[in-house]
C-alpha cells in the first residue's frame, strides 16, 4: 500500500495543509561514525581532474530537540560547501503555494462532483473526524482522496510529538536563508506534486480507507513512527530499514491490503514513482555534481540512501561508485 514513510513528499504536504488551516572518476566512499547519523562523503575528480566532493546527509522531515545540535562536522561541511542541494530548490519552494492552488483546482475538476466524505463508512468518518476536526475535513471532500490522505498523515505525525519545523531539512534551509544562500533541487516541483496525486480516484480512496482502518488504533502508527525516529537518532541504518519493513507489513495486515492483488500492483507502481525513479535521477544528479567539481552538500530523506534500489545502488550502476 501507499507507505507511511519518512521519505514521503513532506514539505509539499505541509504547504498543502497550510492552505487550509559528462564522466567523473570516483576514488572512495567514506561512512562516518554512527553519531553522524545518515552521513556519507563521496570523493572523486571533476572533468578537469581536480578534486571533487559530494557530502550526502540523509534527513528526517519531522523532529524534536533531540536532533540538535547537528554534529559539528556536518555543519562545517554544510557551511563550507560551494553548492547546496535539497529535494526541492529554493526557487521551487517559492513557487510551491501557487502551484498547489492550481493542483487543488485541477483535483476538484477531476473528482467530477464526487465527495470523498460521502464514500466513507460511518466508522471511517468517525476515525477521520477524530484525527481532523470535521470543519477541516469536510471541505477537503470535494477534491481527490489524496488531499485528505496527506492531510491526515501530517496531523498524525504531529500527534506523535514530532514537529515539522524541527525537521532536518527545514533546519538546514533556514540556515541557508540566514546566510543569503540559495539551493538547487533534486526533484522538480511538478514531479513532487505528481507523486502526491499518484493513482486513480478509486486507488486513492482505497489508500485513504486503509489508513483510516489503521488509525482506528493509532498506537500502531505511533509505534511505527517512534521506532523509526529512535533508529534515525541512533544512526542505526539497519534499525531504520527494519522498522520501515515491519511497520509497513503491520499496516498492510491491519488494513487488509495484503490480501488484495490489485492493490499490491498499485503499491509496486507507487514505490517506483516515490523511490526508484527518483533515486535513479538523484544518482545522475550526484554524478553531475562530481563532474562539475567543488564541494557539494546534498540533504534529502534518509530512506532514499538505504535499502534496495537506494541512491547508492544507482550510483554503482551509473559508474560513479566502484565498490
Amino acid at each position: 500500500m501507499k507507505k507511511f514513510r519518512f521519505g514521503m513528499i513532506f514539505v509539499v504536504a505541509l504547504v498543502l495543509v497550510s492552505l487550509f488551516t559528462v564522466s567523473c572518476k570516483t576514488t572512495s566512499v567514506a561512512i562516518p561514525e554512527t553519531e553522524d547519523r545518515m552521513y556519507w562523503k563521496i570523493e572523486g575528480t571533476d572533468s578537469k581532474g581536480n578534486p571533487s566532493t559530494v557530502h550526502l546527509l540523509g534527513t528526517i522531515h519531522v523532529g524534536d530537540e533531540r536532533l540538535y545540535p547537528l554534529p559539528e562536522q556536518i555543519m562545517t561541511d554544510f557551511e563550507n560547501s560551494d553548492r547546496l542541494v535539497a529535494e526541492l530548490s529554493s526557487e521551487d519552494l517559492g513557487r510551491l503555494q501557487g502551484e498547489l492552488v492550481k493542483a487543488l483546482l485541477a483535483s476538484a475538476m477531476r473528482a467530477r462532483g464526487k465527495n470523498v466524505i460521502d464514500q466513507l463508512s460511518d466508522k471511517e468518518r468517525e476515525i477521520l473526524f477524530s484525527v481532523l476536526n470535521e470543519s477541516i475535513a469536510r471541505p477537503l471532500g470535494i477534491y481527490e482522496p489524496w488531499i485528505l490522505t496527506d492531510t491526515v498523515s501530517v496531523f498524525q505525525y504531529s500527534s506523535c510529538g514530532l514537529d515539522s519545523s524541527k525537521g532536518v531539512d527545514q533546519y538546514l534551509m533556514d540556515k541557508a536563508r540566514e546566510k543569503g544562500r540559495s539551493w538547487e533541487g533534486l526533484d522538480t516541483l511538478q514531479l513532487q506534486i505528481d507523486v502526491m496525486q499518484f493513482g486513480t480516484y478509486e486507488e486513492q480512496l482505497a489508500v485513504l480507507k486503509s489508513m483510516l482502518t489503521v488509525l482506528e488504533d493509532p498506537t500502531i502508527f505511533n509505534l511505527y513512527i517512534n521506532t523509526l525516529y529512535e533508529a534515525y537518532i541512533a544512526g542505526d541504518i539497519e534499525g531504520v530499514l527494519r522498522a520501515d519493513e515491519v511497520g509497513n507489513d503491520e499496516v498492510e495486515k491491519t488494513s487488509g491490503m495484503d490480501k488484495d492483488p490489485e492493490f499490491e500492483e498499485y503499491s509496486k507502481k507507487y514505490d517506483e514513482q516515490l523511490l526508484t525513479k527518483r533515486n535513479r535521477a538523484w544518482a545522475d544528479k550526484i554524478k553531475k555534481c562530481l563532474n562539475e567539481g567543488g564541494e557539494t552538500f546534498i540533504f534529502a530523506g534518509c530512506l532514499h540512501f538505504i535499502g534496495k534500489d537506494s541512491v547508492f545502488e544507482f550510483l554503482r550502476k551509473n559508474g560513479t561508485l566502484k565498490n
